[in-house]
């Protein structure tokens, strides 16, 4: 009975943030990525294999094996993903809120509090966290199955020292190979995990938590392994493109990107709350002791481990902190405790005349609220993107012959465009990736473009932007400026190629190739 009201709270909580998101937001064709992504399964689905384009080179410019797996299932059922990964996605950050409230259970269970009140409370604190519901659902990226797997595999953690049965055992083994399988980073998480189940078990039966350790470390191992041997014989190498792209080898630049990332995020006024709350309960946790103090532990090894993890592979440049989208459902079940008890205090000195928990709940909601109003949680951006790339791919192809494009937001045009496309920054480019990888001083996760690359490629038209048709204005666009070291204004640039405009989109095309207003 339990079960189910929680899973009518998180359903009613999912469909009211998902509406607003979607509203603030203008959804609907997903982040630029995520149009990467659908590309990519599309041509799968096609039967044109692993490519960025038909008839061009293996490459894994898609980060996660199992989300592109799903698109490409999408495309091959309906013909279109973006209906169905729209509802995916608010399934599994429904799903997400359910477990975390299931988490929010236990955590209660084990320090004698209400385990009712922290699961509404759970429940009703991911609507004060928006942005999470922008990556959830409107993304369509691999973040929402990344913070659900992440969130199931800990409640599993939780439930492992009171159940000896192998089905519980087989399920948390289950839930850890498809991490694996989710994201590169999956390994590291997986076998995190694994050490933690040893621990947390080891108390309660030293031989069972060894053998769950053992066999669950083994399952990622063997997971990663062979997904590591098919990337070896289908691409050449180990990890997806996109790593090759985005890391650099300069690895104090990185770190210095990566720490900054972990900084802004914990010093976002909601994020510091929830925070403190989540280090507020440590001394509930000492003062407890036990499988509470355990839980804990756990949790905050997570939550070290996730945030020193993404310091060295060097953050991420989109707005909302994605990646750490995953800390939620290991902290707000432990940060909902103290602040329930502090709550309960204030209430107890105003006799109950002041409705406490729905005041601070409502005001910490608006805040939140009105703030991602203003700013959408720094996603707008993203939507537009793929939106005007969409827009210029289908103008382009009124280009006679369709020849190649070189472009840097490589995602919108690339589910429009029938031409060859090649990515300036080399997430969908092999040779641009793995080409000057010291990204010192480049923009964060876009500094992979080489100069002598592109030089020896030479695509046709270059750096199309919509409503684009004054030279100057194209030129000065900042981000080009960034990404592609002022290519646009070098001289051995500007002797091969001439501005040109087709339907109110302005590029640069080669001198040799007939204008389109030739015919």
């Amino acid at each position: 009975m339990t079960f189910m009201r929680d899973i009518r709270m998180a359903f009613l909580v999912a469909v009211a943030a998902s509406a607003l998101t979607g509203a603030i937001l203008r959804a609907g064709v997903g982040f630029d990525d995520a149009n990467i992504t659908m590309n990519y399964a599309e041509n799968i689905a096609h039967g044109h294999g692993y490519v960025y384009f038909v008839g061009g080179e293996r490459v894994e410019g898609s980060t996660s094996a199992l989300w592109t797996a799903i698109n490409t299932l999408a495309f091959s059922l309906f013909g279109r993903a973006e209906v169905f990964l729209a509802l995916l996605g608010f399934c599994l950050g429904a799903g997400t809120v359910l477990v975390t409230m299931r988490i929010a259970r236990h955590i209660a269970d084990l320090a004698g509090h209400d385990g009712g009140a922290a699961a509404a409370a759970a429940c009703l604190t991911f609507l004060a966290f928006p942005t999470f519901w922008g990556w959830a659902v409107w993304s369509y990226m691999d973040v929402t199955l990344w913070v659900f797997l992440n969130a199931l595999a800990f409640l599993l953690l939780l439930k492992l020292p009171a159940s000896s049965g192998s089905r519980s055992t087989a399920g948390f083994i289950a839930v850890l190979v498809l991490v694996a399988f989710c994201r590169p980073e999956g390994v590291a998480a997986g076998l995190g995990f694994s050490g933690l189940a040893v621990l947390l078990v080891w108390g309660d039966d030293a031989w069972r938590a060894l053998r769950t350790g053992a066999v669950s470390g083994l399952a990622v191992l063997v997971a990663v392994g062979a997904l590591t041997a098919l990337r070896l014989s289908y691409f050449g190498v180990p990890v997806p493109n996109t790593f090759y792209a985005k890391v650099s080898t300069s690895y104090l630049d990185q770190l210095a990107y990566g720490f900054y990332y972990v900084w802004t995020f914990l010093f976002h006024p909601l994020n510091a709350v929830l925070v403190l709350g989540f280090l507020a309960a440590l001394p509930v946790g000492l003062r407890t002791g036990g499988g509470f103090l355990r839980a804990f532990l756990a949790a905050l090894a997570l939550v070290l481990a996730g945030a020193a993890m993404y310091a060295v592979l060097g953050g991420d440049h989109f707005g909302g902190h994605r990646f750490l989208q995953m800390f939620l459902p290991l902290m707000i079940p432990f940060a909902i405790l103290p602040v329930l008890s502090a709550l309960g205090w204030v209430d107890a000195r105003l006799s109950g005349r002041l409705p406490v928990h729905a005041v601070a709940a409502g005001l910490a909601i608006l805040a939140a609220w009105s703030a991602y109003i203003r700013n959408g949680g720094y996603l707008w951006r993203e939507l537009l993107i793929a939106r005007e790339g969409r827009e210029v791919g289908q103008r382009l192809n009124a280009y006679p012959g369709t020849p190649s494009v070189g472009i840097v937001a490589a995602g919108g045009i690339s589910m429009t465009y029938d031409g060859p496309i090649y990515d300036l920054m080399g997430l969908n480019w092999t040779k641009m990736a793995m080409a000057g990888r010291d990204h010192t001083g480049r923009p964060k996760n876009h500094g992979g473009f080489d100069r002598d690359v592109f030089f020896e490629e030479l695509p046709a038209l270059i750096a199309p932007a919509l409503g684009g048709c004054d030279k100057e204005a194209v030129q000065s666009r900042r981000t080009l400026e960034i990404v592609l070291q002022d290519l646009l204004r070098d001289p051995r640039f500007t002797s091969l190629y001439e501005f040109e405009c087709l339907n109110d989109v302005g590029f640069f095309r080669l001198k040799d190739l007939p204008s389109p207003q030739d015919g």
